[in-house]
């Protein structure tokens, strides 16, 4: 007869031999040695980790593994109940799987279209994909209780309309629709009659020109400006330091489907940076150091505030994208005055597997949440009536 501590651990052990009752990770996975590999490496890692602690069956699996005309794929697990060991295996595809890709270029390739295709078709898949930031400022804009949280934004046409735009706002931002960790976003500040244009580029290398009109600076990216864009107002933010600060509030759906505010802090902006991502040298900060320090007023209002508008963003999100989604992370930036203003919306927030300065409770959550969302998609699936 097994022990005890063996049946707790063995729906783990052969639930991924069971499609039903595993959830599906899906990443781009690199692996080196039997580790996960790349910067998101330690957070895969991490998914199985706590699938093993709470006895839910994970596999991690790149596109890649996948036959659809078998129905199975070459996923990762772990190899035992004490290893971290990562070993592959072949088992049927999940019914349930969550989207984890972090690369918009990877997802996109031609060669997974047929793949995406399928999962949408015969299995619940969330967070597929990515937004389009003009999209998202059209769906947001359709809630009268969002109209003043969000800052000006247009879709960039030509010349003259950036001309236009730039005359009204101090600070512009020249997004790309389909950018990410804020690559590829200019900043353009007018300074006398002349601008400045500064941009990120992919390499992480910031450039900065000065044109004499929006004319020249339309023309200089030109090229650029072939793929869409959107024209955001600069907005001016408190700063830490003479850095700009805003809110990163991660959202996520719990097992039964209510989302609910997992973790929210705060990002400084590196020096001479205009974009506060972790990833790109951002700093996060403690909000109720802010708040000791002065820099936010009437901090409980400001926290209903922001669970106030986070639900009612995650509920616009969903039903305009006519998609499955289980987390959000929503950037928010405070006024001086302390008005709050809707940034940007993504699909697909980067957490990672580690803190200095957070809870380790909550960074925890914020893994497990995911996976446990996955586990009640299994179940309606598995209910009478529930269409597999």
């Amino acid at each position: 007869m097994a022990s005890p501590s063996r049946r707790v651990r063995k729906p783990f052990l052969t639930g991924a031999d069971n499609k039903g009752s595993t959830v599906g990770v899906m990443a781009h996975v690199r692996l080196v040695d039997g580790q996960f590999a790349g910067r998101q490496g330690l957070a895969l890692m991490k998914y199985l980790e706590l699938g093993r602690k709470h006895d839910i069956a994970v596999c991690i699996f790149d596109p890649a593994d996948v036959d659809i005309k078998r129905h199975v794929l070459q996923g990762y697990v772990l190899r035992g109940i004490e290893t971290s060991q990562v070993i592959q295996r072949e088992m049927p595809i999940p019914l349930v799987i969550y989207d984890q890709i972090l690369s918009r270029r990877y997802e996109q390739l031609r060669s997974f279209r047929p793949l995406r295709a399928y999962l949408q078709k015969n299995a619940k898949l969330f967070n597929n994909g990515y937004f389009d930031k003009w999209d998202v400022d059209q769906w947001l804009k359709k809630r009268t209780a969002l109209l003043s949280f969000l800052p000006e934004t247009y879709p960039l046409r030509d010349a003259d309309q950036l001309h236009s735009f730039l005359m009204r706002h101090p600070v512009t931002f020249i997004k790309p629709t389909a950018g990410s960790l804020g690559i590829g976003i200019l900043r353009v500040i007018q300074k006398d009659r002349d601008c400045l244009a500064q941009l990120r580029e992919r390499s992480g290398a910031l450039r900065e020109e000065t044109f004499k009109s929006a004319e020249e600076l339309f023309a200089r990216y030109q090229k650029r400006f072939l793929r869409p864009h959107i024209l955001q107002q600069g907005l001016t933010l408190i700063q830490v330091n003479g850095c700009p600060v805003d809110l990163r509030v991660v959202a996520q759906k719990n097992r039964l489907g209510i989302w609910c505010i997992t973790k929210q802090y705060a990002r400084k902006a590196a020096s001479g940076e205009f974009v506060s991502n972790l990833t790109t040298g951002g700093e996060a900060l403690r909000i109720g150091d802010l708040e000791r320090s002065g820099l936010i007023q009437n901090a409980q209002s400001l926290r209903e505030t922001i669970k106030t508008l986070t639900m009612e963003v995650c509920d616009c999100i969903e039903e305009e994208s006519h998609t499955l989604i289980g987390e959000l992370g929503l950037d928010f930036g405070i006024a001086p005055d302390g008005h709050l203003y809707v940034i940007e919306v993504n699909s697909k927030p980067f957490k990672s597997p580690v803190t200095e300065l957070g809870s380790e409770k909550l960074l925890d959550l914020s893994f497990l949440r995911p996976l446990r969302f996955a586990q009640g998609l299994s179940v309606k699936r598995g209910q009478k009536g529930v269409p597999r």
